[in-house]
């Protein structure tokens, strides 16, 4: 269901999605979707924590991508922008969908109150991904590779922020730029910003 949902949601987007184009995609009836799911929201949900959790999954398993606190932060970033731009990347409208105010607002609320198992899970996912970059800056800080006295939370912000700049901006060309320029294109905005005078 998950696999086939994906599939609509980044051709439709949410908003267009229905769950008759979900049962479609995967040969069920609507009827039977609901043995499964309460609606699409809750599929949503499911299937950007299965994202969520192959992400961090690879980062502390794939050797070609696994974060590691003793490589220099550069190296680092370049993983996690390579495992992000892979995962996602042929997948605009639905990580342009994950990165709205309607699902983040599920993100943020949380803290206040009672969410859903999905909502629950879903939030769960992403504060592990999100640690895993947090917890790398506050490494980079401390052996002097960042010079910004920004927190550690506020550079993830700032680096999320790109991550979906970049997204949205293929999804106006309709078609991925080369992932490994992308990513040095990225890196090279982190390591050295505007260089205003």
């Amino acid at each position: 269901i998950l696999d086939g949902a994906l599939k609509v949601f980044a051709e439709k987007g949410f908003h267009d999605t229905r769950l008759e184009d979900i049962a479609q995609e995967v040969g069920f009836s609507k009827a039977s979707l609901y043995n499964y799911y309460k609606d699409k929201e809750e599929i949503f949900l499911s299937l950007a924590t299965r994202e969520y959790h192959l992400i961090q999954e690879k980062l502390e398993t794939d050797p070609l991508l696994k974060v590691e606190p003793e490589l220099p932060l550069r190296e680092n970033l370049r993983r996690i922008l390579t495992l992000v731009f892979t995962t996602f990347g042929n997948h605009f409208s639905f990580v342009l969908t994950l990165n709205s105010f309607q699902f983040l607002s599920v993100f943020h609320e949380s803290k206040f109150h009672t969410c859903s198992d999905s909502e629950t899970d879903f939030v769960e996912a992403r504060c592990s991904v999100d640690e895993t970059f947090i917890s790398l800056m506050r490494t980079a800080k401390e052996r002097g590779e960042i010079g910004s006295t920004q927190s550690p939370e506020q550079l993830h912000t700032y680096f999320d922020a790109l991550i979906f700049a970049t997204i949205r901006r293929w999804h106006q060309l309709g078609e991925m730029d080369d992932i490994d320029l992308s990513v040095r294109l990225v890196i090279d905005f982190l390591c050295r910003g505007f260089e205003i005078e």
